[in-house]
């Protein structure tokens, strides 16, 4: 699979032998993300190196959001919000556009556990989502971003034509310190 970039996602390993490909600081020894043939074992080892909670894992978990099979982004999506970055890359940013809504839901919750302020501007987009899942994600990535604008999208999904939508805004205002 091509990146941009020109960069190739490759078959490496599988899963169950990752911690022989990775350096000290659990880094992959050569910088490419872990992927076996089938996209059930892709995830699978997507997901064994999100448990690593090791930022050095971002890179492969970005490159993993380009993977063709909706199941191994989504399980990028999650690995990545498990890390405890500082900050979102903006390959989960892009994320908020992807076609399926399992990974648009999975990016919105990751990006409500990476607390990141750059990203409420598509998380209010997702507020309008044909998805009910990833609309109530949404709300929940804004209600966990500690910023002014963050608050001023909950305060504005109040007036959306959505019920569910308005009613976990308003439980997430009245829970905000």
């Amino acid at each position: 699979m091509k990146l941009p970039g020109g960069g190739t996602l490759r078959v490496l390993f599988s899963s169950r032998d990752l911690p022989r490909h990775l350096a000290g600081d659990g880094a992959l020894m050569d910088n490419r993300i872990l992927a076996v043939g089938q996209p059930q074992e892709r995830a699978r080892a997507v997901r064994a190196l999100s448990r690593f909670r090791d930022p050095a894992a971002q890179e492969g978990l970005v490159a993993a959001l380009k993977d063709e099979n909706a199941e191994v982004r989504a399980a990028a999506a999650a690995g990545l919000g498990e890390l405890e970055l500082k900050s979102a890359p903006q390959g989960l940013i892009d994320g908020t556009r992807d076609p399926s809504a399992e990974v648009r839901q999975q990016v919105a919750e990751a990006l409500g556990q990476i607390h990141d302020a750059k990203a409420v501007p598509q998380l209010k987009a997702l507020l309008e989502d044909q998805d009910a899942d990833v609309r109530g994600a949404a709300v929940e990535a804004l209600s966990e971003i500690r910023d002014g604008a963050a608050l001023q999208a909950l305060i504005a999904a109040m007036q959306s034509k959505d019920v569910t939508v308005r009613r976990a805004a308003a439980q997430a205002l009245g829970q905000r310190d």
